[in-house]
């Protein structure tokens, strides 16, 4: 998604075996106090594991952390969508629930 949005110009320097992941450090700042942590080599396998055809688009890292440790690591079935999604050359876009509560919503919806 990165490339067809007009960002991914990294993609054409790198060799095809390299793996890479950014992070701004406000994301890693994000990620150092989720409990899933300790898990997180676990993760960058898993993130820089599609071949520069990553199946999901999230607009920073941590909705590919939340997507991961809330949907996919504990759901098998989501390994088998995903790579249906590759072979398919589909793209989902993510928004986590977990780092985008929107409950203060409700309430100047209330106090109006």
């Amino acid at each position: 998604m990165d490339q067809e949005l007009g960002v991914g110009q990294v993609h054409k320097h790198l060799a095809n075996d390299d793996r890479v992941v950014i992070l701004t450090l406000y994301d890693l700042y994000q990620l150092l106090q989720e409990e899933e942590m300790e898990n997180i080599d676990e993760f960058l396998l898993w993130r820089t594991g599609y071949d520069k055809s990553f199946p999901i688009w999230g607009y920073s890292e941590r909705e590919y952390w939340a997507f991961y440790f809330d949907n996919y690591r504990d759901n098998g079935e989501w390994e088998e969508a995903l790579e249906t999604t590759v072979e398919k050359d589909i793209v989902t876009r993510y928004i986590s629930e977990r780092f985008n509560d929107k409950s203060h919503l409700r309430n100047l919806a209330e106090n109006r």
